[in-house]
């Protein structure tokens, strides 16, 4: 889509509700005489800057601007030197009390359906022209009907105070300073610090898509509570002149700050709406807005929140106080488009750059009044749909989780009881190999007991964690078991090996019953003869007369086959034998003296 057919604006609406949520007990509230439910205590609130921050020195600024300079305020002079973000005397950062209670008391006042305020006296004008023609109604015409109509308190009014003409009602909220103890500056930067425009009517006048002509402050409503889009990060603004453009001095993403907030005589509903603005109605991943240059992404934070007081009520039952009196109000408060388009804007930040969400030039201003471009809610831009989640439906999955984290970490003892089962096992298997070293086989049983008694409980297990932990010691002890095995039946070869050298050569020879395995037999003396014997590779010259017996009685009853393998002429019992006898004419001679019998 072309630049020209979107308005770019660094900030969008909430829309107002057609109707304004007023407190049955408003005319109740006394600073002197307690609900008889009422409640008092603090609330901890831990502030994490998400992207650089900047709140500006005012008292410091303001100083500085006072002083004379040669007889001439230095207003100019303070301007242009670098703002700096609010300190106490000794050097502390902090965020004022006042900027995070107007902050909170906007979102109090959106989530709860409150009313818009806006000075009865503004009203804009509409240029053709050189020419400026006053537009018929006033910013406060263009309200709703209910939010018009101040004669009733709405419910940030009843926990902030509020101060009409005459009447005033004291808040029965006081929030604190915020400091921090880790919060750096970051580099001055130059950023063009300009406000929004209430006179530009195709943002700031709901519009209703007509491309054929916009609504303007004679016939319109107005579009709703501004917020900023959130970014992801900073970016950069392009500077304009050293008149527009301001130095500030933010601090670093990561700063913390903490304060308290302490409340006297709230009902538990008050409270619940307090701690809902605060959470976004305990919604995850929910960002709140403080200081300047939100624009460019400065100023996104994160708000954790610690109910001190009263410890006897957790969180949620004050919560759901409010979320049940809203309802009662407004059925389809959770999922309202009012709660869906200001979650949509907390919860789904923008890139940096990203060219939708930037201010326009003046050339682009005057295109989109040219071509009559519909201004979107941030919802249909992104095409995000999002809203609250009740109470109870939030309690129910923590004890969902709480009880799949109980069985978890049942799962884990099992494992670990388990594996310490199994370690003993194996240390004592261990310690039986060190002190029976001398009996393998006994230590085989051992093992196969093991084996077997872990085979069992494998069989009976239905939970595979902890089958393939039995699996990895069963493999182990089994490899032990064939090592030990290999071992026994290497030591009952050598063994037999050296009964068949002591034995003889006669009695080893004896057990031949074929010419085949008489050089079989052979084979393996000459190689124990080899192993026990100092090298020796052949057969001697006694084991040789042995050898001319036991072939002459092997051939009369050979096959004729493996006498004509015995032909001293090219058989193949001569090539065999020749090997074991070491020379080719003492096997010609052999066979000779065998086969001419």
């Amino acid at each position: 889509m072309s630049n020209n057919n979107i308005i770019k604006s660094p900030y969008n609406f909430v829309p107002l509700s057609e109707e304004v949520y007023t407190p049955s007990w408003a005319n109740l509230i006394s600073q002197d005489v307690p609900f008889k439910d009422g409640v008092s205590g603090k609330i901890r609130l831990r502030i994490t800057a998400e992207t650089p921050i900047f709140i500006r020195n005012g008292q410091k600024q303001d100083k500085e601007k006072d002083r004379n300079k040669d007889g001439q305020t230095a207003k100019q002079d303070a301007d242009k030197k670098p703002q700096k973000f609010s300190q106490t005397r000794d050097g502390r950062f902090y965020i004022p009390a006042t900027s995070i209670k107007g902050e909170v008391r906007n979102v109090l006042e959106i989530m709860s359906f409150g009313r818009m305020m806006v000075d009865e006296r503004a009203k804009f004008a509409n240029r053709k022209g050189a020419t400026k023609i006053p537009f018929k109604n006033s910013v406060h015409d263009c309200l709703p009907k209910a939010h018009r109509d101040s004669q009733s308190l709405d419910l940030a009014e009843c926990v902030f105070g509020h101060v009409k003409d005459k009447d005033m009602l004291k808040g029965r909220v006081q929030f604190g300073h915020a400091f921090s103890n880790n919060a750096e500056e970051e580099p001055p930067v130059k950023l063009t610090l300009s406000s929004p425009k209430a006179s530009f009517y195709p943002i700031y006048i709901k519009q209703d898509n007509n491309n054929n002509k916009y609504n303007t402050y004679d016939d319109g409503q107005l579009s709703g509570w501004k917020r900023y889009v959130q970014r992801t990060d900073k970016c950069q603004s392009k500077t304009s002149t050293d008149n527009t453009d301001t130095t500030i001095t933010p601090l670093k993403k990561g700063s913390i700050f903490t304060c308290e907030i302490t409340y006297h005589n709230l009902l538990p509903v008050e409270l619940g709406a307090l701690l809902s603005a605060l959470t976004f109605h305990n919604t995850p991943n929910c960002f709140h807005q403080l200081g300047q240059a939100k624009p460019y992404g400065y100023g996104k934070v994160k708000y954790d929140v610690d109910l001190i007081s009263p410890e006897d009520k957790e969180c949620s039952f004050f919560l759901e106080q409010f979320e049940k009196e809203m309802c009662e109000f407004k059925s389809n408060w959770l999922t309202s488009t009012e709660i869906q388009e200001l979650i949509a804007l907390v919860s789904h930040p923008v890139k940096p750059y990203e060219n939708q969400f930037n201010y326009m030039d003046l050339k682009e201003f005057q295109n989109i009044k040219k071509n009559k471009t519909p201004f979107k809610p941030f919802s249909k831009i992104k095409k995000v749909t999002t809203s609250l989640q009740a109470i109870a439906q939030q309690e129910e999955q923590k004890e969902a989780a709480r009880e799949s984290e109980l069985r978890e970490q049942k799962r884990v003892e099992e494992i670990n009881k388990l594996k310490k089962k199994l370690e003993e096992r194996d240390k004592k298997l261990c310690n039986e190999d060190e002190s029976c070293s001398a009996s393998q086989p006994s230590h085989i049983e051992l093992l196969n007991k093991h084996i077997q008694e872990c085979t069992d409980i494998r069989e009976e297990e239905g939970n595979e964690d902890l089958k393939d932990i039995i699996n990895k010691y069963l493999s182990k002890w089994k490899e032990e078991r064939s090592r030990l095995e290999k071992e026994i039946d290497e030591k009952r070869k050598v063994e037999s090996d050296k009964n068949i050298f002591t034995d003889g050569f006669k009695a080893h020879l004896n057990k031949a019953n074929s010419i085949s395995t008489c050089f079989n037999q052979c084979d393996k003396w000459v190689r124990l003869a080899k192993k026990y014997e100092n090298g020796r590779e052949n057969l001697n010259e006694e084991e040789l007369g042995t050898l001319v017996q036991k072939l002459k009685e092997l051939y009369k009853e050979a096959s004729s086959k493996d006498k004509k393998d015995c032909n001293p002429k090219g058989g193949k019992f001569i090539k065999k034998f020749r090997d074991v006898i070491g020379d080719h004419n003492k096997t010609i001679e052999l066979f000779n003296t065998i086969t001419n019998q």
